[in-house]
């Protein structure tokens, strides 16, 4: 979804909405445990980002350069 919408911000509601199609803010924490977890399976780190940037207090944007074939 990030790489799909490379450099455009999502929020944690957008992200929640899209892969769980559910509004619920009590659940905006869970969104940086899983982008916590995918940066670690990218191998990526927060400073500085190769793949996910965190916008602070709005959201994640995808930095890296997507496959053409994805």
């Amino acid at each position: 979804m990030l790489a799909r919408r490379h450099g455009k911000k999502l929020s944690r509601d957008d992200i929640l909405s899209e892969l769980c199609g559910i509004d619920a803010a009590i659940l905006t924490r869970s969104v940086d445990i899983m982008i916590s977890r995918l940066r670690g399976k990218l191998g990526d780190c927060v400073k500085p980002p190769r793949f996910i940037q965190t916008i602070w207090g709005r959201g994640y944007s995808f930095v890296g350069v997507p496959r053409p074939d994805a």
